[in-house]
């Protein structure tokens, strides 16, 4: 009786671990990555929270394929967490290929796809800058707290820069910056539409 209940035992805690590490994907590595501080060679399996590092080398990449049909590619110098459902995106970029029922959040901002399947690309700058462009489809661009700010077509790449004053910058993503009336932003405390207020510079 005692072995067969430490059988069960056994079989219990093993089912409940393989339950608690389920496999959402798998990555194939270019150059120098990690996950979750280890190094991975050639290809490794991906699981709920992962922290994926490239390195800073130019070949340095991870190309990512999560079960739900999400395909992305972490270039050289970009850290995120992987879940299921949305990528935690820190520094570096992003390209995507996902249905809108996966998102990426990165610095207080959620973005999704507003279309069936979009792809496109998302990188956040050493200044903080955001940038979203579309190869197709679309993108929808919130706050975390749910207040839509822009959406990203493939005609209309956004630079997103958060101000001093809590506000979010939204400028047109073509390389001109936040200069020009197109120019315009949004309160992150209240959710006011701070469109009436904008940055004005100095006649040339």
């Amino acid at each position: 009786m005692k072995k067969t209940a430490v059988i069960i035992m056994v079989l219990s805690i093993s089912s409940f671990l393989s339950a608690g590490t389920a496999s959402i994907g798998s990555v194939i590595s270019y150059g120098d990555l990690q996950i979750d501080n280890h190094p991975v060679r050639t290809s490794g399996t991906i699981f709920d929270g992962s922290v994926i590092e490239t390195g800073s080398g130019a070949i340095s990449s991870a190309d990512v394929r999560l079960n739900g049909n999400v395909r992305l590619t972490l270039h050289s110098g970009s850290r995120g967490t992987l879940y299921s459902d949305h990528l935690v995106l820190f520094h570096g970029e992003a390209e995507l290929d996902a249905p809108p029922s996966f998102r990426t959040e990165v610095t207080g901002l959620t973005i999704s796809s507003s279309e069936p399947r979009t792809s496109g690309l998302i990188s956040i700058g050493r200044d903080g800058v955001v940038n979203v462009s579309v190869q197709a489809g679309g993108f929808r661009v919130s706050k975390d707290s749910g207040l839509f700010l822009a959406q990203v077509s493939s005609q209309k790449p956004l630079a997103l820069s958060p101000a001093a004053s809590g506000e979010w910058r939204v400028g047109n993503g073509w390389g001109e910056g936040f200069d020009g009336d197109h120019d315009h932003c949004y309160h992150d405390d209240d959710d006011r539409d701070c469109d009436h207020h904008h940055h004005h510079h100095p006649s040339k």
